[in-house]
């Protein structure tokens, strides 16, 4: 796998998680973790995100359904924030992501994807009205 240059990947990484994200990263870069670190930024960034074949929308759905279903739900939170905030994927295609996980993982799993999902959008302004306007209606229940 031809892996992007550093800068490339670092860039990336910027893009996808924000300089504040990035920059607490490499504070806390020490002799015990530096070897994750590097690993981090040149072969998930360089060597993955940076590739151009897949979107960045499809990899961060991608990337939240692996998360969901090993039940990373602090990896979770932080990759679902910058789905929306950075990424712009739309909270419909969100939304129907963890519906459709709902089918596949079992109803624990999605409560706590849905749960880490709802504190976030309202963390970032989305609230009830914001929603209703962005997402179709859910089907009658009959």
């Amino acid at each position: 796998m031809k892996h992007a240059p550093r800068e490339t990947s670092l860039r990336m990484r910027r893009e996808v998680f924000g300089p504040d994200y990035v920059d607490r990263a490499a504070l806390d870069r020490d002799a015990f973790n530096a070897d994750l670190q590097d690993f981090i930024v040149d072969v998930n960034w360089a060597g993955v995100w940076s590739r151009d074949i897949l979107s960045r929308r499809e990899l961060m759905l991608v990337t939240l359904t692996l998360l969901a279903t090993l039940g990373r739900m602090h990896e979770f939170e932080t990759h679902f924030r910058n789905a929306v905030v950075r990424v712009g994927v739309p909270v419909d295609a969100l939304r129907e992501l963890l519906t459709h996980l709902t089918l596949y993982l079992g109803l624990p799993a999605a409560v706590d994807a849905f749960r880490v999902a709802r504190r976030v959008l309202a963390e970032e302004g989305y609230d009830a009205e914001t929603l209703a306007r962005l997402l179709p209606a859910a089907p009658a229940q009959g």
